[in-house]
């Protein structure tokens, strides 16, 4: 018969497992800080544009190494950073110049969370916005912001922005030949650097074409007459590509809208409302959804208003559903689009969250794919 400890040695043995445990676990959670804030447009007047989460990426300094990357949630922020690293911030922003904060350091002091002062972004050309042409920014001046687009690019791989923010310089300063002059000089210089090699890709011609397309019809100017709504939509399905961009493709896809081509918007805005990772491209979705209406419409907004994880989201949606249904006419039913036809149980309507990315508290963030 196995001989049987005390019952008192038995409750030490026990005790002491759980204090090592704890030690084991408490060392793997807590080898992280992290660092928030917000981060706002400089024009006071609009400092949180309609399309913005800023991309945030956190790089150690000396390596490089990339530490957390992550989109804001409106205007608050949130990242982590290993304990007793260096570490610098990036804020990118499709249409504004980016910014670093540096020397961010991770003290034992800081060990649970630490707040950075606010971080403002210029908009790209924003002293143009002040309605005078003195005090303009010269060539060299905007060369030299060029520049520093191009060392954060390297540091943050961010392409889509990257090539979004030069086909915004060339809309700002269309009527400046000399800085279209220098932008054209500046892509060849960066294009046969190999980091840049992405540049020459059909993909990113492609890209080039729909953004300047975007940008163009954004500040009201002669936009492409060849570019094709398939493009467009399969754009804004690309959940690798920045946020604020799918959410600029909504829009514009929305001001190409006919009655030849509305039952194809109203297909494209409810899959974004149900599948889309981004609460912000879901939002402006509901919205877009309540001016296109129809029934198909209205049972996609009802139940976003029911389950979708964002406030925002819900807010939209219900008053989305409530513009539809103040339209529709009385004998109409409503009936569910095949293509969402789901079993009926609540929430099952909803895209699963795993599929989306990761949703919650602005601390949370929300991981950008590389």
């Amino acid at each position: 018969m196995p001989k049987t400890l005390p019952i008192g040695i038995t409750l030490v043995i026990v005790f002491a497992f759980q204090v090592l445990s704890a030690q084991t676990e408490t060392a793997a959670s807590c080898n992280t800080t992290s660092v928030y804030g917000r981060v706002l447009s400089s024009v006071s007047t609009n400092p949180v544009p309609k399309s913005w989460a800023v991309s945030i990426t956190a790089t150690a300094i000396g390596s490089g190494d990339r530490l957390d990357r992550r989109e804001s949630q409106g205007d608050m922020y949130c990242l982590k950073i290993p304990l007793h690293s260096k570490a610098s911030l990036i804020f990118e922003q499709p249409s504004f110049d980016p910014q670093i904060a540096d020397d961010v350091e991770a003290t034992l002091q800081r060990r649970h969370s630490f707040a950075l002062p606010v971080m403002k972004l210029n908009p790209i050309g924003h002293k143009r916005g002040q309605g005078t042409t003195e005090g303009e920014e010269s060539v060299g001046e905007i060369r030299a912001t060029l520049d520093k687009h191009r060392d954060v690019f390297r540091a943050s791989r961010s392409r889509d922005i990257f090539v979004w923010n030069i086909a915004s310089y060339k809309a700002i300063y269309s009527d400046r030949r000399e800085v279209l002059d220098e932008i054209e000089r500046f892509v060849s210089e960066v294009t046969i650097q190999p980091e840049f090699a992405f540049l020459s890709t059909e993909e990113f011609k492609s890209k080039s074409r729909l953004f300047t397309f975007i940008i163009a019809q954004n500040h009201n100017q002669p936009a492409a007459a060849n570019i094709s709504i398939v493009d467009l939509i399969h754009l804004l399905d690309d959940m690798d590509v920045a946020s604020a961009i799918r959410v600029e493709v909504v829009d514009v896809l929305a001001t190409l809208g006919t009655a030849d081509n509305a039952v194809q918007l109203r297909a494209v805005f409810g899959r974004s409302l149900v599948q889309d990772s981004a609460a912000m491209v879901r939002e402006h979705a509901a919205r877009l959804l309540g001016k296109v209406g129809g029934e198909e419409s209205l049972v996609l907004l009802k139940r976003a208003a029911e389950d979708d994880d964002s406030s925002d989201v819900r807010r939209a949606a219900l008053e989305a559903s409530q513009s539809v249904t103040a339209r529709r006419p009385k004998a109409e039913s409503p009936c569910i689009p095949s293509e969402f036809r789901q079993k009926s149980r609540r929430g099952a309507f909803r895209t699963d969250k795993s599929k989306r990315g990761s949703e919650g508290l602005f601390h949370h963030g929300k991981p950008i794919h590389s």
